[in-house]
This record gives C-alpha cells, sequence and structure tokens, in this order.
C-alpha cells in the first residue's frame, strides 16, 4: 500500500474517531439546560473564539455584552460535555436560513434562547428543536402585538372573557403564545420566513406533547411537537420538535449549568 494512501487513511480514521458522539444521547432524550447569569464568566477566552469575544464588546449595553459572553460560554461547554470536546474548538454553522449547527457533530440537535438574566439551551438527538424563554412583563403595545403577530384564532383565545378582568392574566397568556410560536419557528429554522400569524397554538397550558402543524411553510417541514417548559417564576418557556411522532414524547429532562473553569 502507497505511504500516501496509508497516511490518508490514518487521517481519515483518527476524524471519525474525533466526530463521533462518546457520550450521546438516548435517541429520544431530550435536555434542557436552566442558565442563570449570576455574574461575569471569569475565563471567557477559555471557550469562545475571537470573532465571539469582539460580538460581545459590540453590545451598546455593557451588561448584555457580559450575559451574552456568559451564555455563549455555557453553550460551548455542556456541548463539550456531550462531544467530549473542548469547547473552544466547536465549530458552529447554519442551516435554512439561520438554525445553528454543530458542523463536526449534525446529530446532535440544539438550540439556545435567552431573556434578561436567564437562558434555556435544548439538546437532543431526536431531531430539530427550538426552545424560547421570554419574561413576563407588562407590555404598552400588547393589543397592537396581538393584532399584528397573532392568527384570528389566538385573537379570539386572548378576547376570552376571563382575560378582560385581569391584564397580569392577558400578559402571562400572551407570553405562553409567544414563546410557543417562537419555539416552533426556531426548530423549523427558517425564522423571519415564516410568519407568526401564519399558523396558531393554543393559549391553555401545555403540560405534554401536543402536535401542532404549519400551513405552508417554505421548506416543507410542517409537523412539530409542543410542550411548555417549568422555569422560574415570571418566565414562560415552551420547547418544539421537528417531527409529528409520538415516539419522541419523551420527557423532558431540566438540568441546571453550574459554571466551571
Amino acid at each position: 500500500m502507497p505511504r500516501s494512501t496509508l497516511l490518508k487513511r490514518i487521517y481519515t480514521q483518527r476524524r471519525r474517531r474525533k466526530t463521533a458522539l462518546t457520550n450521546p444521547l438516548h435517541t429520544s432524550a431530550i435536555h434542557v439546560w436552566h442558565i442563570h447569569a449570576v455574574g461575569e464568566h471569569l475565563t471567557p477566552e477559555l471557550h469562545l473564539t475571537p470573532e465571539e469575544l469582539a460580538r460581545a464588546k459590540r453590545f451598546h449595553d455593557p451588561q448584555q455584552g457580559r450575559q451574552w459572553r456568559y451564555f455563549h460560554c455555557a453553550l460551548r461547554q455542556v456541548l463539550a460535555r456531550y462531544t467530549d470536546c473542548a469547547s473552544q474548538p466547536l465549530r458552529f454553522g447554519t442551516i435554512e436560513q439561520d438554525k445553528p449547527v454543530l458542523l463536526d457533530f449534525p446529530e446532535l440537535h440544539f438550540n439556545l434562547s435567552h431573556t434578561a438574566s436567564r437562558a434555556l439551551l435544548a439538546v437532543t438527538r431526536a431531531a430539530p428543536v427550538g426552545i424560547d424563554i421570554e419574561q413576563q412583563r407588562q407590555l404598552k403595545d400588547r393589543e397592537a402585538m396581538i393584532r399584528r403577530y397573532f392568527s384570528v384564532s389566538e385573537q379570539e383565545q386572548l378576547a376570552a372573557p376571563q382575560y378582560a378582568e385581569k391584564s397580569v392574566d392577558k400578559d402571562q397568556a400572551f407570553f405562553r403564545l409567544w414563546t410557543r410560536k417562537e419555539a416552533i419557528i426556531k426548530a423549523n429554522g427558517l425564522g423571519l420566513g415564516i410568519a407568526l400569524d401564519s399558523f396558531d397554538v393554543p393559549s391553555e397550558p401545555i403540560p405534554t406533547w401536543r402536535v401542532c402543524k404549519l400551513s405552508s411553510p417554505a421548506n416543507g417541514k410542517r409537523h412539530y411537537r409542543l410542550q411548555d417548559v417549568e422555569v422560574s417564576r415570571g418566565y414562560a418557556a415552551a420547547i418544539a420538535l421537528q417531527s409529528a411522532k409520538s415516539a419522541l414524547d419523551a420527557p423532558v429532562s431540566v438540568k441546571h449549568f453550574n459554571y466551571s473553569e
């Protein structure tokens, strides 16, 4: 065997070993990491690339830049646990329009969402995943946002008598709907290519998986499974899987991220 061919074979085998998941999830397992940015990450340069560090510095609000660094350090540290790789060399790319993927571990689906000092990171091998978290708060332009972004069915749900008495209840219902719609859009991957008012989600609590369907997405990916995620009081969160298969209805395991070097 020529030496060049042998060296090429050895290199290929090493690369395959490097990019194989050494800590694989069960096919239907769904992990959600709850990340609380309690302060500054002390050594972001150990985990983030120079480009990511530069991006964090471009935030006009220094606090937002610190939180962005913390959450993305956590993202890399968590994914490093599943891949058994160092956090900084992990290579990210995008598919569809803006859905992030690990270039060397495409079978590991993940999605990150953050608001204020909290973030959720979903990790699974089951199917492409989307997650969203929002801090519940009073919205001055709530009614205008409902008319602009929600479907006719959802507007009718929010016009129910029980929401007319307490504005707080309507705000909470608004964010339940919002996070569910965002989770589905992020699982799809088209981002702004899907209008929020082009599909329906329910406003009542969804403690277990429920099938939802997009009418006519440009990429043809219509079927999703949707569920609420219990986080801290004052937050709404939801997770969506790009599949209609009931076999993927595994419990969502919520884990808490602890800072480590």
